[in-house]
């Protein structure tokens, strides 16, 4: 009996998937004249501010909060040096009572420190925030149930309440939803959050920690991951040209691999996205320069959200 049920998900899963979470249309589209002929390219960067390799439970240990944070400032130094804007869908690392005692891993206060240290780090550069999660192992579970997403999320933004910074309540559902049965709908729905996904997968991930063995040990090499991931993000870029928004989002990850190949990635990007929106009647490829004028609309339309610095400025209904 338990085999069968076993054998009746693994092929269920084969033949439908996972089903990918699909955002809904943006509540705040930029005008075409706001847009005026132009396609904004928008980095975005996975489970920051801490490094990627720390967000899991157990080794390898940080030795120093400035370890867990090297990967996110390495990224913030090369995204100023290009004048680019990004969104920081960000992952609060819970702490690890079982971490040794010298490791900031192993205290709660340590912990909020560091998240806040980030926050504030990604929001002085002038990126955005938005919602990932705070237990990413969670979201391999194939049956994870929706309160435990939901509870998940709500921790995730008390702590950054706690922070101070502005935010916003947009939600990247880890590993896109296609790694759990769970209806992500319902959770955003239930909290009120738009969901967002990505245009261009760079395939960064391959090497990452929650990432599978089998991958690794195939990218294992420097340059062979990094060509794989420049194939990919140019492979997307011209998948991206029939698309109507006038953003197209870039997935990414906080690592220490990402964040040393980063200049070469942007490059990578920019040299394709030139190349297929070259016609006269195509939009213009462009960063999102933190000095456009629409800066902040553009990222209203992505996100389809206001930031909570935004929300928190708003009357209430009984003060109006």
């Amino acid at each position: 009996m338990k085999k069968g049920l076993i054998a009746l998900i693994c092929v269920s899963v084969f033949v439908t998937g996972c089903e990918m979470v699909k955002p809904v249309a943006s509540r705040f589209p930029v005008s075409a004249e706001q847009a005026a002929g132009r396609v904004f390219f928008l980095p975005t960067f996975d489970d920051g501010p801490v490094a990627q390799r720390f967000v899991e439970a157990g080794k390898p240990y940080p030795r120093s909060e400035d370890e867990m944070l090297a990967d996110l400032y390495r990224t913030l130094e090369v995204l100023k040096s290009r004048n680019i804007t990004a969104v920081f869908y960000v992952l609060y690392v819970q702490h690890d009572p079982d971490a040794p005692a010298w490791s900031p891993k192993h205290s709660e206060d340590a912990m909020r420190r560091v998240f806040t240290r980030g926050i504030k780090a990604i929001s002085d550069n002038g990126h955005a925030i938005a919602l990932h999660c705070s237990d990413h192992d969670e979201y391999r579970k194939l049956f994870l149930a929706r309160k435990a997403a939901e509870d998940d999320l709500k921790r995730l933004m008390a702590e950054l309440d706690r922070t101070g910074v502005a935010y916003y309540r947009t939600w990247r559902v880890p590993y896109g939803g296609m790694r759990t049965f769970m209806n992500e709908q319902q959770v955003a729905k239930k909290l009120s959050l738009p969901l967002r996904n990505w245009h261009i997968d760079s395939h960064d991930w391959t090497t990452n920690s929650d990432s599978t063995n089998f991958l690794k040990k195939a990218y294992s090499s420097d340059k062979k991951w990094s060509d794989n991931v420049v194939k990919y993000l140019q492979r997307d870029v011209a998948r991206t040209k029939r698309r109507k928004e006038c953003w197209r989002d870039i997935l990414f990850h906080v690592s220490l691999r990402t964040s040393s190949h980063l200049k070469q990635f942007l490059d990578a990007i920019e040299q394709k996205a030139r190349e297929v929106y070259s016609k006269p009647d195509d939009p213009k490829f462009t960063w999102l320069s933190f000095d456009d004028p629409i800066r902040g609309a553009v990222l209203h339309d992505y996100l389809n959200n206001e930031s909570t610095a935004a929300s928190a400025s708003k009357p209430s209904p009984a003060s109006r």
